[in-house]
């Protein structure tokens, strides 16, 4: 089985699948993507999950007023272009593989919740009281990042329980036609809520993840990518903590003059329970770049209180100190050590 270090994308590999995977009917898909602007204080996040022709999605906007407007996972619903996987709810298009990608929502219905009862924890109530609507357009600003390929010892740690976490294998091992990669983005969407319309440029990332994942023995993970459109420089990261200290599988890029660099990560943050702490350090060691250090700060989140990795139960939403595996979805403004300012997702469990 090829390893994923080795993998070519094809344009093909962006368009979801309208079938069933062949002799493995436990392969999924995810599409993510997240946009947001740091001057109105606005930004949405969808994230698909698709079975062969079936999909469905949450989504969640952030308002500029502190509110939060979210749908759960609805129902699974068909479609059949490959490159139009669609909800009951949401559309995508891939215009152009790995470059262009539209978003549309129409009349969604959605609950609300706010940045504020998001970090005390109270009970939200989930019964929707709104519809929002929104169009985007997103284009890619870097190349793929297929997560395991750009390390030596991350392509060592990319094995049987690292791959399954990632979800970019089959049952029976590595394959072509399972992966994960993520890019950069930046966009242009417009929301319509409550009689209101919020047009926005954002940046972000968008993902998209093929193959089979199963999460038993997971402790905890960073998962972190940003960008900066006026300096046209991000960084990634990624970390699977391992029981008794270190690290299951660590790797991160640098994003620099059109180019993706491999970088080493010696501080990044992990699962605080603290609803407060929003700030936090990485320091990314590059071979052509040298030691880049990022300052990076929480501005919205959304909170999951799951049980333990890879176990069945209730998820609900919002910060519980006592939850048995806490994630938190944040928002993030990153400042690199040359002053350039960027905004992008860190997510974080444990």
């Amino acid at each position: 089985m090829r390893h994923p270090a080795d993998m070519r994308l094809q344009p093909s590999d962006e368009f979801a699948l309208t079938e069933p995977f062949p002799g493995d009917p436990d392969v999924i898909e995810t599409f993510n993507i997240w946009l947001y602007d740091g001057d109105r204080n606005i930004g949405l996040n969808v994230h698909p999950r698709a079975t062969g022709g079936n999909m469905h999605s949450s989504i969640t906007v952030f308002l500029p007023d502190g509110r939060i407007a979210r749908l759960n996972y609805d129902e699974y619903f068909p479609f059949t272009d490959a490159t139009r996987p669609s909800s009951r709810w949401l559309k995508l298009h891939c215009v152009e593989p790995f470059k262009t990608w539209t978003a549309e929502v129409e009349n969604a219905p959605v609950y609300l919740s706010s940045d504020e009862i998001q970090a005390s924890g109270r009970r939200i109530d989930e019964t929707p009281s709104a519809t929002i609507s929104f169009s985007a357009t997103i284009e890619n600003v870097a190349p793929a990042w297929i997560n395991g390929a750009l390390l030596p010892e991350s392509r060592q740690t990319l094995r049987d329980q690292v791959s399954w976490w990632f979800g970019n294998r089959l049952t029976s091992g590595f394959d072509p036609a399972a992966f994960r990669y993520d890019q950069l983005v930046k966009g242009e969407a417009e929301i319509a809520f409550e009689g209101n319309t919020y047009a926005f440029s954002g940046v972000g990332l968008r993902g998209h993840v093929r193959g089979v994942r199963r999460m038993p023995n997971m402790l905890g993970h960073t998962w972190a990518e940003g960008y900066c459109p006026q300096a046209k420089r991000g960084f990634g990261s990624t970390m699977f903590l391992r029981q008794g200290g270190g690290y299951e599988h660590s790797e991160a890029f640098l994003f620099e003059n059109g180019k993706v660099y491999p970088a080493r990560i010696l501080c990044q943050p992990h699962m605080v329970r603290d609803a407060a702490a929003n700030d936090y350090v990485f320091e990314l060691a590059c071979d052509a770049l040298g030691l880049v250090r990022i300052t990076g700060h929480d501005l919205r989140a959304w909170w999951w209180q799951m049980p333990s990795w890879g176990q069945h139960g209730e998820v609900r939403y919002g910060f519980d100190p006592a939850a048995a595996t806490l994630m938190k979805q944040g928002i993030s403004r990153f400042t690199w050590d040359s002053g350039d300012v960027g905004y992008g997702l860190v997510e974080r469990s444990g």
